[in-house]
């Protein structure tokens, strides 16, 4: 089991779900969810889990919750 943290740069209210990634540990990621009610972190939970291809329960926010630069730790499986 590997343990990655990663910075990520959100842009909510997108058209579509994206993830643009621009250097190896930092990615753009838009979402077409809105920040109100902590709805862009949870539709960011799913998109991260997906792109990862992990369990939304192996994506955790570590730093950033209220901001648009976040830091998440990724439990990768072997």
């Amino acid at each position: 089991m590997e343990i990655i943290k990663i910075k990520v740069k959100v842009k909510t209210n997108a058209k579509i779900d994206l993830v643009e990634v621009t250097q190896k540990d930092f990615l753009k990621v838009y979402t077409k969810a809105s920040p109100v009610d902590n709805k862009a972190n949870k539709a960011l939970q799913k998109i991260l889990a997906k792109h990862y291809n992990v369990p939304k329960s192996s994506v955790l926010i570590t730093k950033g919750a209220l901001s648009s630069t976040k830091i998440y730790e990724i439990t990768l499986d072997d």
